[in-house]
């Protein structure tokens, strides 16, 4: 089945959030036997979160979805910040990860210094680091 958009209302609005009001529809109270009348029209006042994209030229864009645009338009919204709260986490894991490398790299190049010296020893010096466990040239 094809749904087919045929009106869009936009507006431009500072910040990341807006709010929308909607005038209800009237509703008509039951007066008398044939007789009705209009019991009060109210406005409903719809919170909008807007969320922020990268576009293909690498600019920032923040849409805010009416319900009844994301019903149509079939996005959950809590998918996007599901995603958003993802990629957040695992950009902090994979800093984590890079300054862990970054040490043991360093205890890797202090180790193999470690290595290098007790290679250069003498027979004497050898016997010496086995007893002591110290390196002294």
């Amino acid at each position: 089945m094809m749904t087919v958009v045929t009106k869009v209302d936009t507006f431009k609005w500072k910040g990341y959030t807006a709010f929308i009001d909607h005038w209800d529809k009237i509703p008509f109270a039951v007066t008398g036997e044939n007789h009705s009348s209009p019991a009060g029209r109210g406005v409903t006042r719809e919170f909008i979160v807007g969320r922020t994209f990268i576009d293909a030229q690498g600019n920032e864009i923040c849409i805010g979805l009416s319900k009844q645009a994301r019903g149509v338009l079939g996005l959950p919204v809590k998918c996007f910040s599901d995603l958003q709260s993802r990629v957040h986490e695992l950009e902090n894991h994979k800093a984590r990860l890079i300054n862990t490398s970054n040490e043991l790299c360093g205890a890797l190049s202090e180790a193999r210094t470690e290595l290098n010296k007790i290679d250069r020893l003498t027979f004497r010096q050898r016997l010496k680091f086995l007893f002591t466990g110290r390196v002294s040239l």
